[in-house]
């Protein structure tokens, strides 16, 4: 296989960046799969570990690939992104400014209705697994800054039977159990008016202006692994992101 890195005035780990995007143009390597592993990449092209490890991680700052600890390096993408994109941490889509705690207040198991469907896109009937808590600042639980809803597909119901653990979350516990990547996030933000039982938890008023945050993780063959949705107070919480240009 070691025809795939020619004999060039080009880097290696230059060619094999371009083999394996040509790869994965063609589709040898599907988004939602993982790559072979590095020892695997390193016997197929007939280079050294550094020049895997460099390849990869040119691709991951091109939004191909992304390297999951424990699990391996899953297709993201078939081409690089060429314009400008979000610069989003993979462990964390939320970093606070200050020193929060996650408290769980309750669970549930049901069905899903047509509120679900629509919020989801799951389907009629399923049934679904329902995790609270509240984030505060660490010190103040008078004052939260968000209600995070999670809910998780019956297939997962052993995951959704462990306690909340703020700097674990759920899509990683699935992730390590079940071996099962995420290949996308969606995400919506609205605007909202706080619900009165949202609003109890949260220690503000009925019908307070709010932020309602729903993410929806998406794993191979389009399959829902789980939805998570945080409900902020307008006057406690600012959602800020920052885009890089990639040239």
């Amino acid at each position: 296989m070691i025809e795939h890195i020619a004999n060039s005035r080009e880097l290696r780990y230059v060619q094999l960046t371009k083999a394996l995007l040509g790869d994965i143009a063609k589709g040898k390597y599907k988004v939602g799969n993982l790559l072979p592993k590095e020892a695997q990449l390193c016997k197929i092209f007939g280079v050294s570990r550094t020049t895997v490890r460099e390849a990869l991680r040119i691709m991951s700052e091109q939004g191909v690939v992304e390297k999951l600890h424990g699990i391996g390096t899953i297709v993201k993408n078939k081409e690089p992104r060429r314009n400008f994109v979000v610069s989003v941490n993979s462990a964390n889509f939320m970093q606070y400014g200050i020193d929060t705690q996650l408290l769980m207040i309750d669970r549930e198991t049901f069905l899903s209705d047509a509120t679900h469907v629509r919020l989801f896109g799951c389907q009629l009937g399923e049934t679904w697994h329902r995790i609270r808590g509240v984030r505060s600042p660490v010190g103040d639980e008078l004052h939260p800054v968000s209600l995070l809803e999670i809910y998780l597909p019956d297939r997962f119901a052993e995951v959704a039977r462990q306690d909340m653990i703020s700097d674990i979350p759920y899509h990683r516990r699935i992730m390590e159990h079940s071996r099962i990547p995420f290949v996308s996030v969606e995400q919506e933000i609205q605007a909202t008016a706080i619900p009165a039982e949202v609003a109890q938890h949260l220690n503000v008023p009925k019908g307070q202006p709010g932020l309602f945050v729903l993410r929806r993780f998406i794993g191979p063959d389009n399959q829902l692994i789980q939805v998570s949705v945080n409900t902020h107070p307008s006057d406690r919480f600012s959602y800020c992101f920052y885009m890089n240009q990639v040239r």
